[in-house]
């Protein structure tokens, strides 16, 4: 009797150990199975001081280290100046997927730091996150801006402005400007005798009165060299009151 109660309970506990093992290989199978959405490298790129002109582009690779694809679900970016693709789209197990970031040409004049997120349909990496950062350097520097608002202006006193134009790169050559806009402007470009490689831009609004309202103009510098670089391009706005002081 007391060898056939010492059989049993080394029986159970054999059927247990065994239903606990195979209880805890399907946790671990469990666990594993799945895509798994893996960054391979960097999560970022910076790409220093460049030209604005020329586009830059970051390559990023994903890797899935799991048993089971996963999509990419959203290229989602913060910047208009950015450009983003990804191929391909649906990761295999064991496949890669690259992401490619690119700035677009002439989009962005300044220093920056922007991110890109990659979203995936892996619930544990779903959304990836990719900072891009650079100083992208304009071929022409406007001063006192590219933009200006001149307030209001009185419609009896002709209106003037000067613009310093700074080329980053030697041997930017300029076509004459081009004046558009709600009132006759005239605009003169020349070289400055006292700054070597310095341009002045004067800009001139003399047909009194001047007719009130909004008062908006464009100024378009072409550019004849370097090959293939985007006009340069200086704005004024505000508006003419009859009786207005210059603010």
């Amino acid at each position: 009797m007391t060898v056939y109660l010492s059989s049993k309970a080394t029986f159970a506990r054999r059927v247990f150990r065994f239903v606990w093992s195979t209880v805890s290989l399907g946790v671990v199978l469990s666990a594993a199975a799945g895509p798994k959405a893996e960054l391979v490298g960097a999560a970022g790129a910076d790409f220093g001081r460049y030209p604005a002109r020329q586009k830059q582009e970051a390559r990023f690779k994903l890797h899935n280290g799991g048993d089971a694809p996963f999509d990419i679900t959203r290229l989602r970016k913060t910047c208009g100046c950015f450009e983003v693709k990804c191929e391909p789209m649906q990761v295999a197990p064991g496949q890669d997927a690259t992401v490619c970031v690119s700035v677009l040409p002439d989009s962005i004049h300044q220093a920056f730091t922007r991110s890109v997120f990659v979203e995936t349909s892996d619930p544990a990496a779903s959304c990836l996150r990719l900072d891009i950062s650079g100083h992208a350097v304009p071929l022409v520097d406007v001063r006192p801006t590219a933009k200006l608002a001149i307030g209001s202006i009185p419609s009896s006193t002709p209106w003037r402005q000067e613009f310093a134009l700074t080329p980053s790169e030697p041997g930017v050559e300029f076509g004459p400007p081009v004046v558009t806009g709600t009132h006759p402007l005239t605009a003169a470009l020349t070289q400055d005798p006292a700054q070597s490689g310095q341009y002045r831009l004067r800009v001139a609004a003399t047909a009194i009165p001047l007719a009130p309202g909004v008062f908006r103009c464009v100024v378009t510098i072409p550019v004849l060299k370097p090959d293939g670089a985007a006009a340069i391009e200086a704005v004024v706005h505000g508006d003419v009151a009859a009786n207005a002081a210059r603010q």
